[in-house]
């Protein structure tokens, strides 16, 4: 049998699966995102913006604060600086009293990550190389009937050892991390993902995936999809600075820049049928003075920034918040605005500043 033969029939299978799983768990999913608010902690009643439909968060990883919000990103990161002058909410700013940090110490990517999905400081993860959790994160707390109504899409392979391998959830983290395969069937991407894997890794390597078919996909799922909660982790940044080439980095970060202004437009639409919408840009770790190198030696490389946007945030630049703030606040801020209540095994705080 042929390849491109194999490739219509496996697809054809997946969609059958996605089918069938619809027909017997997606039933509800109409009421899905009315009837899945949770009961919101008393401290937090009439401060928690009403339930926002589609959440995206949307990662870069070890960009610096000084290049977001410097001179350079100033004419180069159109959109990001748009976001930053007034029309998003930002947190980290350098004119601003409130600074955002990874809990560290190690100040590593998947310590980075899970701080970010899992809500709380990784004192058991401080090395790329840790098991994934057995404690449910933002993903699978977001979890519901549909499996394709929450959805990762990650450059870097390891991203995968953030979440549970059971995920309920559709991940596809690298080349050829994949949980949820019927979901890219529904859509029409399976053809999509498989032709990523004939794709050089580089800058990365082994089964690393370029940022430019890692963003490909994940638009193409938020615009035939309409998730409640999309993760886009895009890692062409941190692979260039590792290896000093700047003016590479810049280039993977401009391409960032084009890609959250795809997630806006494509919200935008969201939003003119309706939907109330939230995006949120940041970074797992920051980068050493010397700029190549992050780390528990490099005590600087823990600062982060954070810009938001969408309908549901009150736009209007720099934002002081009430304390400094952590990658951890990123989940309970995400359930808090999706209607559910942020999990107790959450040490971070909503960021309620930015609504």
């Amino acid at each position: 049998m042929s390849r491109t033969r194999f490739s219509r029939l496996k697809q054809q299978v997946l969609l059958l699966v996605a089918c069938l799983t619809c027909t017997l768990t997606c039933a509800p999913v109409a009421n899905l995102r009315t009837n899945s608010r949770t009961e919101i902690p008393s401290r937090f009643t009439g401060r928690a913006p009403p339930p926002i439909d589609h959440i995206v968060l949307l990662t870069t990883d070890g960009v610096r604060w000084q290049d977001v919000f410097g001179a350079r990103g100033a004419e180069e990161l159109p959109t990001l600086s748009r976001l930053i002058q007034g029309e998003g909410a930002v947190i980290g700013a350098p004119t601003s009293r409130s600074a955002i940090r990874a809990s560290g110490p190690a100040y590593l990517s998947l310590p980075g990550y899970r701080e970010l999905l899992l809500g709380h400081a990784p004192s058991d993860c401080q090395a790329n190389d840790c098991k994934a959790p057995s404690e449910p994160g933002l993903v699978e707390q977001l979890a519901g009937a549909d499996p394709g109504d929450v959805a990762v899409f990650a450059s870097w392979p390891t991203v995968g050892d953030a979440l549970r391998p059971d995920a309920p959830a559709l991940v596809s983290a690298g080349k050829k991390y994949l949980l949820g395969a019927p979901e890219l069937a529904r859509v029409g991407l399976v053809d999509t993902w498989e032709a990523a894997q004939a794709v050089s890794p580089k800058p990365g390597y082994n089964n690393y995936r370029p940022d430019h078919e890692t963003a490909a996909l994940g638009l193409a799922y938020l615009q035939r999809r309409h998730p409640r909660f999309l993760f886009m982790s895009l890692g062409d940044t941190d692979e260039y600075a590792h290896q000093g080439k700047r003016e590479a980095y810049w280039q993977a970060l401009r391409r960032y820049d084009r890609t959250v202004a795809a997630v806006e437009r494509t919200l935008a639409e969201f939003e003119a049928r309706g939907a109330r919408t939230l995006f949120l840009l940041t970074t797992d770790h920051g980068r050493a003075d010397g700029f190549s190198e992050h780390g528990a030696a490099y005590p600087e490389s823990s600062r982060v920034w954070l810009i938001a946007g969408g309908s549901a945030v009150r736009a209007r630049g720099t934002v002081e918040s009430p304390r400094e703030r952590r990658l951890r606040d990123f989940a309970p801020t995400v359930l808090l605005a999706a209607g559910r209540s942020p999990s107790a095994s959450n040490d971070g705080e909503p960021l309620l500043e930015l609504f």
